[in-house]
């Protein structure tokens, strides 16, 4: 079967699994709606990070250059075009604000002294506003991106260097907004660490595992486009071999900076 033909197939199948799951959640929203919005930012929070990460990676390549970047520059591209798609995706969570955060309930607002400090930061409208304007520079940085990389590869450098200087600050603001603040009063010094770390990780599984997958129907890359990572890591070897630094390394980087800054429960 030729690819064309494979993808067509995977493709509605895929569609077929989008309608099933959209009824799904239609149903479950009808059925308990607080389950339905906790599932819902879970999942879109995961499917974020592996956009933004990807971007990220994209634009890192593009900074650093090297053989590698033909093997995972595809998977990452790929979803990195997807971020419009992932900010429509985030429109229902609007509308569950009180079902997930104290803070959006009037009632355990007037209840907390510490909820009423936090209330220029984390009232409803605010917060819908700056994380709207997040993922409306996230998806422009993105699809941005995209465009000058394959067209002008001098502007797709300088547009890289903003967009990892603005993904390390938002990245920040973001996981206090969705995540920390899940929490009345809970606050961590690396919070937007940890999640950067966790988005980058995912990112590479998914890329590595599309790879995987696209070998069995695909010529396999070249060997040496695996043991090249160009500028970034001179001397070292493949990106299977930093993925599985990675797996070994944060663990411990994780209980190093939970024991010397704190924050973590």
């Amino acid at each position: 079967m030729s690819a064309p033909r494979d993808f067509r197939a995977a493709r509605r199948g895929l569609a077929v699994a989008g309608v099933v799951g959209l009824v799904a959640c239609a149903v479950g929203a009808w059925l308990d709606s607080g389950a339905f919005f906790r599932a819902w930012l879970v999942s879109w929070l995961f499917l974020l990070g592996i956009a933004l990460a990807s971007m990220a990676q994209v634009m890192i390549h593009e900074l650093t250059g090297g053989d590698w970047g033909r093997v995972l520059r595809p998977p990452l591209e790929a979803a990195t075009a997807t971020l419009p798609l992932i900010a429509l995706l985030a429109v229902p969570l609007a509308f569950g604000l009180p079902s997930l955060f104290a803070w959006a309930r009037p009632d355990a607002v007037a209840a907390s002294e510490t909820l009423q400090a936090q209330r220029w930061y984390l009232s409803p409208a605010f917060f819908i506003l700056r994380n709207a304007a997040f993922l409306l520079v996230w998806t422009v940085l993105g699809v941005a991106c995209l465009r000058a990389v394959r067209s002008d590869r001098v502007r797709g450098r300088r547009i890289a260097v903003a967009g990892l200087l603005v993904y390390l600050c938002t990245v920040t603001l973001a996981a206090f907004d969705w995540i920390a603040s899940l929490v009345p009063g809970f606050y961590s010094t690396a919070i937007g660490i940890r999640l950067g770390t966790a988005q980058f990780l995912g990112s590479l599984a998914f890329a590595v595992a599309l790879l995987v997958a696209r070998t069995r129907t695909h010529a396999t890359p070249p060997r040496r486009d695996f043991q090249d990572f160009g500028n970034l890591l001179p001397g070292h070897g493949g990106i299977l071999d930093r993925l599985n630094s990675l797996t070994l390394v944060a663990p411990v980087a994780f209980h190093f900076v939970r024991f010397f800054f704190g924050g973590f429960p």
